[in-house]
């Protein structure tokens, strides 16, 4: 049975390399600030997501440069944020956007890295 290959391969290290203490690191926590505060000024549900969101840049990055299985739940918890966000917030509200940009933003930085060919 011929073994079926991805054009989409990871590098070998990507684990490991994932959240070295650097740039991506920061910038990975400083996105969780805006949720952080929007949970510390609102009530209900938009202040249980934006927590959640906050939660994952501010203590699951941290745990993560030191853990490699913390550092792979990042993207899946960020994944997770911006679709409740989607679902569940009212469209255009100021905790909508902000929980929707930093998800995202948070879900793009932590993906792993392509390998390079050559």
């Amino acid at each position: 049975m011929p073994v079926l290959s991805s054009s989409l391969s990871l590098e070998a290290g990507s684990r490991v390399d994932r959240f070295v203490a650097g740039p991506r690191t920061v910038v990975l926590c400083l996105v969780a600030v805006p949720p952080a505060v929007m949970a510390l000024a609102s009530g209900g549900w938009t202040r249980a997501l934006s927590g959640m969101i906050a939660l994952v840049g501010l203590g699951l990055v941290p745990i993560g440069v030191f853990l490699n299985r913390a550092a792979l739940l990042v993207p899946s918890f960020a994944g997770l944020g911006l679709l409740l966000s989607i679902l569940t917030m009212p469209f255009n509200s100021i905790a909508c956007v902000v929980n929707i940009w930093a998800a995202f933003t948070m879900l793009l930085v932590s993906l792993p890295k392509r390998a390079r060919v050559g």
